[in-house]
């Protein structure tokens, strides 16, 4: 496994648990903060936790010796991005996400480039 990869791991980590921390255990705060609504609480702490278990998954892998060991998370990050870039994309568009919806748009689109640069390069 490349240290470009490690490294995107090690950087992913934290950031997904900040993110799944907020999502997770204060859902209002961070709703009334980015005036996100219409909200539900329930929906946005399930998502918290997927968030956290990435991140803990990106932990995992940083520690990973092999290529083996970190393909499938690869690919699901590679899934996760992309579908969540689009998303985001349509909420903003389409469903009246607030404006912060762009910070997220933004993360996952940085890191989903890399992950597609990383898949690619450790199997051509």
């Amino acid at each position: 496994m490349s240290n470009g990869l490690k490294t995107t791991f090690l950087i992913h980590a934290p950031v997904s648990l900040l993110f799944g921390i907020v999502f997770y255990f204060f859902p209002g705060t961070w709703a009334n903060l980015v005036n996100w609504t219409p909200f539900d609480e329930n929906i946005t702490r399930l998502l918290g936790a997927a968030v956290l278990a990435i991140g803990m998954m990106s932990w995992f892998a940083y520690r990973a010796e092999s290529w083996q060991e970190v393909r499938v998370p690869v690919l699901f990050e590679i899934v996760f991005t992309v579908s969540g870039s689009l998303i985001g994309l349509y909420a903003y568009f389409f469903s009246g996400a607030p404006l912060f919806i762009w910070v997220p748009i933004a993360v996952m689109v940085i890191f989903g480039v890399l992950w597609i640069y990383f898949y690619r390069q450790e199997t051509s």
